[in-house]
């Protein structure tokens, strides 16, 4: 198994010209793309991921998840290709743009033999009851889903800029999803103490660093949440830089 890094130069966006050279060698069996990504956020528009897909030779398989799409819009969901291409899945989980986390819930889409074939490994009752309903109810309101992923589009995007005046240096980025990373400056403390000192407020964020190399230990994920509990993360973030010694704002700047 390979992993396709994303890389800070790029802005954590994916690099479909890079990624595109690497599946059109027929090399892999199966490619997995988180699209928008987790924990970065960023989103490869369906026109380039359709693309790259009709150029990779035909025994490589892709499978998409679609976990946060709703944030960029369903319009770009794959789902239309992959109920005619053999080769491409799409999975949604419920838990994120759904709000359904404690249900356990998904749903994937493929072409009528493909799903045969995953059906063959797929244990019986995999969803109970309850989370079938909750599913089902979700999935017949769009109209209520789409206010609230705009509303979030919202929220990100005044989180994002109250944030970057804590600390003009750090960088924000805002991303599509409904979180976004704060990337903090060499000369500031690390995530790790971020996160730590944020605790002491009880507002949790997520030191990345465990999960790539590539953050070097200097970026956080920060969930957007509703008007009051984005100001406490707010200040809790700016109480952490304090402790920590490190207290820099627009102001200091100019």
């Amino acid at each position: 198994m390979d992993r396709f890094r994303l890389r800070a130069e790029d802005g954590w966006r994916v690099d479909s010209e890079r990624l595109a050279a690497v599946t059109a060698t027929g090399a892999y069996d199966l490619v997995v793309v988180v699209n928008p990504n987790n924990p970065t956020g960023r989103h490869l528009p369906a026109a380039q991921l359709s693309s790259m897909i009709a150029d990779t030779p035909e025994p490589t398989r892709w499978w998409i998840d679609e976990a946060y799409l709703g944030y960029v819009g369903l319009d770009q969901s794959l789902s239309n290709l992959a109920a005619t291409d053999p080769r491409v899945v799409v999975c949604t989980s419920m838990s994120k743009m759904y709000a359904l986390s404690g249900v356990r819930a998904a749903f994937l889409v493929a072409e009528p033999e493909t799903a045969a074939q995953l059906r063959r490994w797929t244990p019986p009752w995999p969803v109970s009851l309850p989370a079938q309903l909750a599913a089902v109810a979700a999935l017949r309101d769009p109209a209520y889903y789409a206010d609230r992923w705009a509303r979030t589009a919202v929220l990100r995007h005044r989180l994002a800029a109250d944030l970057s005046k804590v600390d003009p240096t750090a960088t924000v980025d805002e991303a599509v999803a409904n979180f976004l990373t704060v990337t903090l400056p060499p000369d500031g403390p690390s995530a790790a103490q971020v996160v730590q000192e944020c605790r002491h407020h009880n507002v949790y964020l997520r030191d990345l660093s465990p999960m790539s190399a590539a953050f070097q230990g200097r970026t956080i994920r920060i969930a957007v949440r509703d008007t009051a509990e984005n100001t406490r993360i707010v200040a809790a973030y700016h109480a952490a830089l304090a402790a920590a010694g490190f207290e820099r704002d627009s102001e200091d700047r100019r």
